[in-house]
């Protein structure tokens, strides 16, 4: 039904609506995906740490691709002992169905009430309002790829460089933060490769990207995967 993660889950079938299409989309993949975003994030722990204290706590996290936000999740419950922890969220996905329930966990009171959400379909839809009050003073910028590359055409890869690129030019004094995870599988990560290549700015914090296995708790669903071998990068400027 959810075609291991890319079906399009605006479009309903006989026996699926598209709230069924993603709810099961979390029941299946979203555990793992998950669980693999703590990982990176805790791994990197206190890097993250000390880029928030040199931008006064103030933390942007613009996630493409953003789902049922698995990776917004992931990322407060890392952080979220920090003493008044929030951030700014941007959720960016082409489904509405998908957006919709990334709205109802933004709802769920696991966040600070100081944390905004935004959600929207494309990076083209927000606006420059937007940016300029964020902005007005350098954040931690925080560019989250999970999953999403697999998914991009080179063409796709080479316009999003160009509007990440922009991003980059007219905010200069943002530490910005790419974080990219994916299958360990070369063919799904072609595009990203392509991408890393038109955006120079963005450094490996890494000195190369890593594939790890992560191993999670899955009792309740004994018959399903209960590890997930990612490969995943850091970069930033």
């Amino acid at each position: 039904v959810i075609e291991y993660g890319r079906t399009n889950f605006d479009q309903a079938t006989l026996e699926h609506s598209s709230a069924d299409k993603v709810n099961l989309y979390c029941f299946y993949n979203m555990r793992k995906h998950y669980f693999s975003s703590v990982a990176i994030f805790k791994s990197f722990h206190d890097y993250f740490k000390t880029a928030f204290t040199n931008s006064n706590n103030r933390i942007a996290f613009i996630d493409f691709g953003c789902g049922p936000l698995t990776s917004g999740l992931a990322f407060q419950q890392c952080f979220n002992s920090m003493p008044n922890f929030h951030f700014d969220y941007v959720g960016i996905d082409i489904s509405v169905a998908m957006l919709n329930k990334a709205k109802e966990f933004s709802e769920s009171g696991l966040f600070s009430r100081d944390t905004k959400f935004q959600f929207v379909k494309s990076l083209n839809d927000i606006s420059e309002s937007y940016w300029e009050s964020i902005f007005t003073l350098s954040n931690t910028v925080i560019l989250n790829f999970s999953y999403l590359f697999g998914n991009l055409s080179k063409d796709d890869s080479e316009k999003l460089a160009v509007k990440i690129n922009a991003l980059i030019d007219k905010y200069p004094l943002n530490k910005f933060v790419l974080v990219f995870q994916n299958s360990s599988m070369e063919k799904r990560n072609r595009s990203y490769v392509i991408f890393k290549k038109l955006v120079p700015r963005l450094q490996s914090v890494t000195e190369y990207p890593k594939t790890e296995t992560v191993i999670y708790r899955n009792a309740i669903m004994s018959n399903f995967d209960k590890s997930e071998t990612v490969y995943y990068e850091l970069l930033s400027n």
